[in-house]
């Protein structure tokens, strides 16, 4: 849990701020935009200049969001004026898609959930045992005394649904409940988030069945993965954030302990997503391979062809000490 003193020494770093810029992870979910608008919101209110910037700009499913038309989708777009800037969801310059030494000698305020975050700013509000990033702002707005109104209340909305597989993973907390219940008092459009999170294009529901045709087991099957090339991706016309949700199909198998679903970036680069239940510790597997996360969800990339991604997968995750007893070769 984090200090409460973390979170006033943010809240000021904030308003002491007159210009910033803020950012998450690469290929955006649900929980890093909702946090990155519904902080924009506030921020235009109290009479700061703000831009927000997304690698590759905010994919389809997420443009119903309050001020979704404002996000930055390309570095050259960016003001060269001076500016505090503000690490929404993320705890490395790697996942941000711009390079640190952009940013050297300015401000950085970091806020995540992620348990792997180390904190990246001259001040951190950090908290892993906190669903979302979206409720780490809740109760940050609550400190400052705002106003929920119906456009602050979705973006709240989708990052904490988002993160919570709509309130249906482990991670939804009472305080979860609570706050979405002030939420939906306020206004957030539960129906329209719920509507656009899960809708899913034909390409999508195409480049699912090869996703379901590749299914296949390892570790005596308790772990199972699917995974996609850039060949695929080409053949259906889907990008990397329209496959966002296919780890969930192998991790929906009876007996799994750990889902992985790999997705080919670049030749011979393959982006992971990770998924577990208890006692895996996805996020221990991933910081073996430089990426990190949480305990039940996590991701890191991996170079080499699928086989060779495979290999390097297999053996991190045995040699996380807590899962040996679980996994078999």
């Amino acid at each position: 849990m984090a200090n409460h003193s973390d979170l006033q020494k943010v809240a000021a770093a904030l308003q002491e701020a007159g210009r910033l810029l803020l950012l998450a992870h690469v290929s955006p979910d649900g929980d890093s935009l909702g946090s990155l608008l519904a902080l924009r919101y506030v921020l235009l209110r109290h009479g700061k200049q703000v831009e927000v910037y997304v690698e590759g700009g905010v994919p389809d499913r997420y443009r119903f969001l309050p001020g979704a038309e404002t996000v930055i989708a390309s570095p050259g777009q960016l003001s060269e004026l001076p500016a505090t800037v503000v690490v929404l969801d993320c705890g490395e310059w790697e996942r941000v898609g711009l390079q640190a030494e952009r940013f050297a000698g300015l401000p950085v305020v970091n806020i995540d959930h992620h348990r792997t975050s180390k904190g990246l700013g001259i001040v951190n509000y950090l908290d892993s045992s906190a669903a979302a990033t979206g409720l780490l702002l809740f109760r940050l707005f609550a400190y400052w005394q705002e106003d929920l109104d119906p456009a602050l209340a979705t973006c709240l909305y989708t990052a904490i649904a988002g993160d919570t597989g709509f309130f249906r993973y482990s991670n939804t907390t009472a305080e979860v409940h609570q706050v979405t219940a002030k939420l939906l008092a306020a206004g957030a459009e539960q129906a329209l988030v719920y509507e656009n999170l899960e809708a899913r294009s034909w390409s999508h529901l195409k480049a699912l069945g090869l996703v379901l045709e590749r299914l296949a087991s390892f570790a005596l099957g308790k772990g199972a993965y699917s995974y996609l090339t850039a060949a695929d991706l080409g053949r259906f016309g889907i990008s990397v954030a329209d496959a966002d949700g296919f780890v969930n199909y192998p991790r929906l198998l009876m007996g799994v302990q750990v889902a992985a679903f790999l997705i080919e970036v670049e030749a011979d680069t393959y982006k992971v997503s990770l998924r577990s239940r208890e006692p895996v510790d996805v996020s221990a597997v991933a910081a073996l391979l430089g990426g990190g996360g949480h305990a039940r969800a996590a991701g890191c990339t991996i170079k080499g062809n699928i086989e060779q991604c495979m290999r390097q997968l297999e053996a991190a995750i045995h040699e996380v000490s807590n899962v040996k007893c679980c996994m078999g070769s």
